[in-house]
């Protein structure tokens, strides 16, 4: 089974209901449209960088 083609509901982490609402919202049956979504996307790329700031307010101090 190719995993990014499998329901988002396939996943553990995500209960069926879960899966209604993403379908809901923002259209996202499978995985693959899951971790291609904008706002997901933007999210993990917020993390990213407030995760390298503090690396950097580290490197600094030393």
């Amino acid at each position: 089974m190719d995993l990014v083609k499998a329901q988002v509901s396939t996943s553990s982490r995500v209960s069926k209901s879960d899966a209604e609402d993403l379908k809901k919202a923002f259209g996202i049956d499978m995985i693959r449209e899951l971790a291609e979504n904008k706002y997901v996307i933007i999210a993990q790329t917020t993390t990213s960088l407030v995760s390298l700031v503090q690396v950097l307010k580290i490197a600094a101090s030393l």
